[in-house]
């Protein structure tokens, strides 16, 4: 490794620990207001990516953890096994939706348009249809 990588991999170490005791209060304050508010400042400044963020991880742990399955998925004599494997699908395609439309939000990230936003407009139809139903 030569002199000036190692003079790099140092100054770039030293800045980011700059920026992180810089901005430890506003991540203290963003804490705090979690806390007493639910939801912090930070948050409702950019909400759609929150939100994103928020129902990729909870309709992921609902599809790794869920105990039950929406009654509409068994009302036609449909077997809980296979009920759940659709449910599981279901909370899989409403994540990828959602991380679909993350994607979207920043242009230089994008391979293939058309997919992503099918895929968006998919995950968010399922989201509008089982939305009563994201519980466990």
């Amino acid at each position: 490794m030569s002199l000036k990588s190692k003079f790099k991999e140092v100054s770039w170490t030293i800045r980011r620990a700059y920026y992180w005791v810089k901005g430890f209060p506003k991540m203290i304050k963003a804490a705090h207001q979690r806390l007493k508010y639910g939801i912090s400042s930070n948050d409702a400044w950019d909400l759609h990516y929150f939100l994103e963020y928020v129902i990729v991880r909870g309709a992921r742990q609902l599809r790794d953890k869920h105990t039950g399955v929406p009654g509409c998925l068994v009302a036609d004599g449909t077997p809980v096994d296979e009920a759940s494997k659709k449910w599981k699908q279901i909370l899989d395609d409403i994540a990828v939706g959602f991380l679909a439309a993350r994607r979207l939000n920043w242009p230089h990230d994008n391979s293939d348009i058309k997919l992503l936003e099918q895929q968006r407009d998919h995950g968010f139809a399922l989201f509008k249809e089982y939305f009563s139903n994201l519980w466990d």
